[in-house]
């Protein structure tokens, strides 16, 4: 089972009592917050979920089985995500919390 964004809005509209337009817009905000911290090298964290970082990846060399020749991969960056130790401790528990209900989940 995944979640996308769609059951993602209707979740948010359910909770807080909005119309799913503007549950819509609370999420694409809150994404391209994210989004725009995380492009300035920010660190997100989100007590009780976890934290985004960005990190610097090197470059990488591979031979090329076609040419036989040595490439290299230009330096990147990755996203890196660390649950904190209570979104594990939910993730690996089994209840009521699983299907939305935040109180018992405990609030972000």
């Amino acid at each position: 089972m995944k979640i996308d964004r769609l059951q993602l809005t209707q979740e948010i509209a359910r909770v807080c009592g909005l119309p799913r337009a503007e549950a819509k817009d609370v999420l694409e905000a809150a994404l391209g917050t994210m989004v725009s911290a995380l492009q300035q090298g920010e660190r997100i964290e989100i007590r009780g979920f976890g934290v985004f970082v960005v990190r610097d990846r090197r470059p990488r060399q591979w031979r090329n089985p076609a040419s036989g020749r040595i490439e290299r991969s230009a330096p990147k960056k990755a996203v890196r995500f660390r649950a904190s130790t209570e979104l594990l401790k939910w993730v690996n528990q089994s209840g009521p919390h699983l299907n939305g209900d935040s109180k018992a989940a405990g609030s972000f």
